[in-house]
């Protein structure tokens, strides 16, 4: 018992509009397989029609595809959200040791004017692969689960980097000098995370789009 046209983009209309899939169109996708999937299945063991057997197949999946009201990420469905508190480990607190070996190296040379004129170097690439990350975010042709999450995040750590760029400059003016770098372990972190992130968002937006061109 196969559904009509009509039927699978009704399942697709819930998804975008009641379970807020809208802006996850790989998920979207699958997930629509999945549900049209259960309901012709639902349809042919219990004989009832797609409008009974939708709302049963939707309640199956609800604890996936509800809002996670516990999360910080509460506007997302439940199942984007565990994958984004992961993310979250993967792509921010991974880079604390490194920040934090940075650091602590560059307190040998803590005297060292360059010192401070490398982290500005440093805090300014990071903001410009952020600021080209955003650029290519502009031009792509699909929203995707971990794209989403990257430009969100991406948003909150140029704003971050800006602001504690822009302190640190205050403060080496106020003072007069620029010996002291206050804030150098939160821009190295920024920075390595922008970098980071540009890098690897960089490629998946190629790959993203090539394999949504298909479906």
């Amino acid at each position: 018992m196969l559904l009509t046209t009509e039927q699978i983009n009704y399942i697709d209309y819930v998804l975008r509009n009641d379970y807020s899939f809208e802006s996850f169109d790989d998920l979207r996708v699958e997930l629509l397989d999945h549900i049209a999937s259960d309901v012709e299945l639902e349809m042919q063991n219990t004989n009832i029609s797609f409008d009974d057997a939708l709302p049963k197949v939707l309640y199956k999946w609800k604890d996936e595809i509800s809002w996670d009201r516990t999360s910080k990420f509460d506007s997302v469905p439940k199942m984007v959200s565990k994958l984004w508190k992961k993310l979250d480990w993967k792509y921010n607190y991974c880079i604390i040791p490194l920040t934090a070996i940075l650091s602590f190296t560059a307190i040998s040379y803590s005297k060292e004017t360059w010192l401070t004129y490398v982290m500005y170097v440093i805090g300014s690439i990071g903001l410009a692969l952020g600021v080209y990350i955003l650029s290519l975010f502009r031009k792509n042709r699909f929203n995707t689960v971990l794209s989403m999450y990257a430009k969100n995040q991406i948003k909150i750590y140029i704003s971050l980097l800006a602001l504690a760029l822009m302190a640190n400059l205050a403060f080496n003016y106020s003072y007069g000098d620029f010996i002291d770098r206050p804030l150098l372990f939160v821009v190295i972190q920024f920075s390595l995370t922008l970098i980071m992130r540009s890098l690897i968002m960089r490629k998946n937006i190629k790959i993203e789009n090539q394999l949504l061109k298909v479906i």
